[in-house]
């Protein structure tokens, strides 16, 4: 730290608190950072502060710059990173996000190997204090990591919406991401789906992937006590923070949204097993569901009420329409087992039943939800909008896509919207679908102009 370093940090303190949402303010605080950090390069306070004012201006990306020469390593990623994951959610900075959890998931992987070996040799060596100090450690603060469980989260969030990074021409050395929706990772209600689930469900238990998330919030469905997560975030590099708030997730707050990840990820991964085992009716007559498909229908109806259930905080809730795309997504997963199973101990099975039951569902629960999401999302920031994204539309349309697959085994694709109402049903929730999409993409192309 290099004398006047504290002045200018005071300085952008006193215009944030006087003036917090003028956007004069925050450019001036900007250029106040960037002349201190070059006069003062080492100094981290700055570089915090920084990333802080950047993401307030909507400029996520020079915020990861920032932190990117902070140099952060080994149990710092586990304490320090928590001040830049939620600016690249909302940033939409989806393979930075990815980068940074993969980081801190690798680093968990090394501690674990090395506080076995190194306990290992402490007993060899005698010092049995030692080794019990490490095994300790490793238990009631690693294994039970907050950033740790956050991290595992945000992957399953952001794979399907992965880009590529591509070379912008043969002669320049910079790349450009490329993106289409599960291009590299997730279940998006594509052709690969049923591959990718299996491939995922054999790495449901293993502590250190992110897809164990789905297997720790099946074990919390179960019973199983989550007072045991240790929140090892060092809060003191806040203190620039003097007289100006950013929002900070609280523990509760990120055990809810793990929750919340770990039984909706568990629930495509059901659907995908589940659309792989329907078969389409034979001359006109369902046909009679096997052991295994009975199976997979009772699973997914489980996990689809868990995800029901899942609690929300009140302000995602009310800002990002959490809770009615929610309810749509349950109203598409009941949509999805009646056309492709029938209802659930109804002895006179039939097309019509299950057409008749199915479109109820989707014109009384799926879409109205749906309408209702879109009307309290009409004019949200582009952080809610980045925010929104993986967390609840991509789940939506991959479900969407699924049942439009089954519907078409059963004749009720979309070219028969006029003459089918199931199909009629389907084509009324894609219109308003494609309307919020529209309105996101409206709201991202103003932003982008304005930037110019």
């Amino acid at each position: 730290m290099k004398p006047g370093d504290e002045l200018a940090l005071l300085a952008v303190n006193k215009l944030m608190y006087m003036n917090p949402e003028d956007t004069s303010a925050k450019i001036t605080c900007a250029a106040i950072l960037e002349k201190a950090i070059a006069h003062s390069p080492n100094n981290s306070y700055l570089k915090f502060a920084a990333m802080d004012i950047f993401h307030k201006l909507d400029a996520t990306s020079l915020s990861w710059k920032i932190y990117k020469t902070l140099g952060l390593k080994h149990i710092q990623l586990d304490s320090c990173s928590f001040i830049i994951l939620p600016y690249l959610v909302r940033g939409g900075l989806y393979n930075e996000t990815v980068e940074l959890c993969n980081s801190m998931i690798r680093f968990h992987t090394i501690t674990a190997r090395d506080c076995g070996d190194y306990s290992g040799r402490a007993m060899k060596s005698g010092i049995l204090s030692k080794a019990d100090e490490f095994l300790v450690f490793q238990r009631t603060k690693m294994n039970s990591s907050l950033s740790m469980l956050e991290a595992k989260g945000l992957i399953l969030d952001a794979a399907a919406v992965l880009a590529e990074p591509i070379e912008r021409k043969r002669t320049e050395h910079e790349t450009m991401l490329h993106g289409k929706l599960g291009q590299l990772q997730g279940i998006v209600g594509g052709e690969n789906d049923y591959d990718r689930s299996t491939q995922m469900i054999s790495e449901i238990f293993n502590p250190f992937a992110s897809l164990s998330a789905i297997s720790w919030a099946k074990s919390v469905e179960d019973g199983q006590e989550i007072g045991g997560i240790t929140d090892n975030r060092d809060f003191s590099i806040l203190s620039h923070r003097l007289l100006f708030t950013m929002p900070l997730d609280q523990k509760d707050s990120i055990i809810q949204g793990a929750l919340r990840r770990g039984h909706i990820h568990g629930l495509l991964l059901r659907a995908a097993i589940l659309v792989e085992g329907i078969k389409g009716p034979k001359k006109g007559k369902v046909v009679g569901l096997n052991d295994e498909l009975k199976k997979r229908t009772e699973s997914f109806l489980r996990a689809v009420e868990t995800v029901a259930s899942v609690k929300l905080q009140p302000d995602e809730e009310e800002s990002t329409g959490g809770k009615h795309l929610l309810s749509a997504l349950s109203g598409l997963c009941h949509a999805l087992s009646v056309v492709g199973s029938g209802t659930p101990g109804l002895e006179n099975d039939t097309l019509e039943e299950r057409e008749v039951t199915s479109s109820t569902i989707l014109e009384e629960r799926a879409f109205m939800h749906l309408k209702e999401a879109r009307e309290t999302l009409k004019n949200s920031s582009v952080k809610t909008i980045c925010f929104v994204l993986p967390h609840y539309i991509v789940p939506v349309f991959s479900l969407f896509r699924m049942l439009a697959k089954v519907c078409d085994l059963f004749g009720w694709g979309k070219r028969k919207s006029k003459s089918r109402r199931c199909a009629g049903a389907m084509a009324s929730f894609a219109g308003q679908f494609c309307a919020m999409i529209e309105g996101f993409r409206s709201t991202m192309t103003r932003y982008v102009f304005a930037r110019l």
